[in-house]
């Protein structure tokens, strides 16, 4: 490449060369921004570099005045440019942070709706309701409540006027599956350590937000931590909402890690739900009580 650029040089010393930089906008605004500085330090370096191997070129083959080189110099002052050719493109900061919002909003208020819960199925398990029976309602109510408030946050996305390459219907699809994965996992550790596990769900929601890519790229992550954003639903549910939001290659891949994960997680629920035992009621009488017979 270099050869041909001092060819250039020698039989048409007006003419400049465009490198082509291609980023895809369908990454985290870091990554994107990261891109463009080094495309522009990349092109620097060779322009600097094309520019004193020119002008060198022409001095040897021909014995140029030092009045005529300082000329020569001026020519060559941009031999190198850049060209950027942009890929989903996103159209403003807002858009660029509505998957961070919706990985954020979704997981607090999935939390708060699963505390809720458990502490209504402690009071229905005290008066004697049988845990299957509350599992079951619980399960049925978590889906209702992720094809809801899916709908909700969707419309909202559409008439306040965000991105979506997909359509609403898909949009709306894929939020309320990974909400239900949020759901599934925070309701998890509420029924393995009872609410003491809304102390896991706040540091789950930490560590989601760190290992998602939502707000730093995931490739400049150890491989500790992208080994646990593995494992986690927030890293499946932001690129399909990038893909979904900002266009990309599909988002079959992601669906498909939510779905394993929600089979697992209400599974491992299930487990947790058959192993523990039925509370006894003991009713207790107060002495002085009166006693009545029938």
């Amino acid at each position: 490449m270099g050869r041909r650029w001092f060819t250039h040089y020698e039989h048409n010393p007006n003419q400049t060369t465009a490198i082509r930089y291609s980023i895809n906008e369908s990454n985290p605004a870091l990554m994107a921004n990261l891109m463009r500085d080094i495309a522009t330090k990349v092109t620097a370096a060779i322009n600097k570099g094309a520019i004193g191997a020119g002008i060198q070129t022409m001095l040897v083959q021909a014995e140029v005045p030092a009045e005529k080189a300082a000329a020569a110099s001026s020519s060559l002052s941009e031999r190198v440019t850049s060209d950027f050719v942009h890929s989903n493109v996103v159209l403003g900061m807002n858009n660029q942070m509505v998957p961070m919002l919706l990985l954020l909003a979704s997981y607090v208020g999935t939390m708060i709706m699963s505390m809720n819960m458990a502490q209504s199925s402690m009071a229905l398990a005290a008066a004697g309701i049988p845990r299957w029976r509350l599992f079951a309602a619980r399960n049925i109510i978590n889906v209702a409540v992720a094809l809801l408030v899916s709908l909700i946050g969707a419309s909202l996305l559409i008439l306040l006027g965000a991105q979506a390459e997909r359509g609403f219907l898909v949009l709306w699809g894929f939020q309320a599956l990974f909400v239900l994965s949020f759901i599934a996992l925070s309701q998890l550790f509420l029924l393995l350590l009872g609410m003491g596990g809304m102390l896991m769900n706040i540091f789950l929601l930490s560590i989601q937000l760190v290992t998602s890519g939502a707000m730093i790229p995931r490739e400049l992550l150890s491989s500790f931590y992208l080994r646990v954003g593995e494992l986690l639903p927030a890293s499946y549910a932001v690129e399909g909402s990038m893909d979904i939001l900002f266009g990309g290659t599909g988002i079959g891949g992601n669906t498909i890690s939510l779905l394993v994960f929600n089979v697992h997680s209400m599974g491992l629920g299930g487990l947790v739900v058959g192993l523990r035992k039925d509370r006894i009621r003991q009713a207790v009488q107060k002495p002085g009580d009166p006693q009545f017979s029938f």
